[in-house]
């Protein structure tokens, strides 16, 4: 058995395969191994949207005549995970009436949050402003849209809500 020791020895471990081998290892200058430490997993940050504001700016008119709504729109972004996480970066798409795919809302609409969030922290983003003169508007928010950041959970980063239109009074 001590062969065995030996030749395992030579790749960098060694297995005890009861104390007579122990005994025989330590003969040949090796130490009995310390336990192996228990692996604790550190948390991982869990980035989500946490909700989706609309606060009405001013009515306006449209080219046709019609009213119709000046707005900003403004993500709360909460981090429900067990570590913080470093800087990501928001999306914002939008979907231009019932159904269909979603696409850029333009190419600056989104957010950086280069600080990252705390565990358990949340953080409501700057507004972004649009009108629904010309159609119905659904937003989508994405937390970490560019996926840099690991997460406990990649399946929850975003949330959908369609903007109601003010009545006039």
């Amino acid at each position: 058995m001590a062969g065995n020791v030996r030749v395992l020895a030579k790749f960098g471990c060694l297995v005890v395969l009861g104390s007579a081998v122990a005994a025989q290892a330590g003969a040949q200058g090796f130490t009995k191994p310390s336990p192996v430490p228990t692996v604790v997993q550190k948390g991982l940050p869990d980035l989500l949207v946490a909700k989706i504001n609309f606060q009405f700016v001013k009515h306006l008119t449209s080219g046709s005549g019609g009213v119709c709504d000046l707005f900003n729109v403004v993500p709360t972004i909460a981090n429900q995970g067990k570590a913080s996480a470093r800087g990501f970066k928001v999306g914002l798409e939008w979907n231009r009436g019932i159904g269909g795919t979603f696409v850029p809302a333009c190419p600056s609409c989104s957010w950086q949050v280069p600080g990252g969030l705390a565990a358990g922290a949340s953080q409501a983003l700057q507004p972004i402003q649009f009108n629904n003169c010309d159609w119905q508007l659904t937003f989508k928010v994405t937390a970490d849209s560019e996926n840099s950041v690991a997460e406990s959970n990649e399946h929850n980063n975003s949330s959908t809500a369609a903007y109601v239109p003010k009545p006039v009074h």
